[in-house]
């Protein structure tokens, strides 16, 4: 029998935003589909993330296990999480590891998930550049 969680919850603290801004976030259950972007239902937002408190978000329907998270702000509004041509990220962005990511190769499944169920599924992001 699957469980699922009630919900994994995302708390982001946007108090150091200058201005509101542009993020994105996407939650994803596979190598595959982080390999593509593609979240799972309800897992993916994109809009503004006011400068001013906290910003919860609730991601409901998920059963038991790994999923991994990027998010970003994105400065250009191009939807992508961009890189220097060295392949350092230029915009904030956080995920479920506390990896700093040195390059675009090292943003992985199997380096920024997390296992997940009912008595873990709230995360507070931590933004990292």
């Amino acid at each position: 029998m699957q469980v699922f969680m009630p919900a994994i919850i995302f708390i982001l603290k946007s108090q150091f935003f200058r201005r509101p801004t542009n993020g994105f976030i996407a939650v994803m259950d596979s190598e595959k589909s982080f390999t593509k972007r593609q979240a799972v239902t309800g897992g993916y937002l994109y809009g503004t993330i006011p400068n001013k408190g906290t910003l919860n978000i609730h991601i409901y329907g998920l059963k038991n296990g790994k999923y991994s998270m990027l998010t970003f702000i994105d400065n250009n509004k191009n939807k992508k999480l961009d890189f220097d041509k060295k392949g350092k990220p230029i915009e904030k962005y956080a995920t479920f590891s506390d990896k700093t990511f040195e390059n675009s190769k090292e943003l992985t499944f199997s380096n920024t998930f997390a296992d997940f169920n009912r008595t873990n599924a709230k995360v507070n992001i931590h933004w990292k550049q």
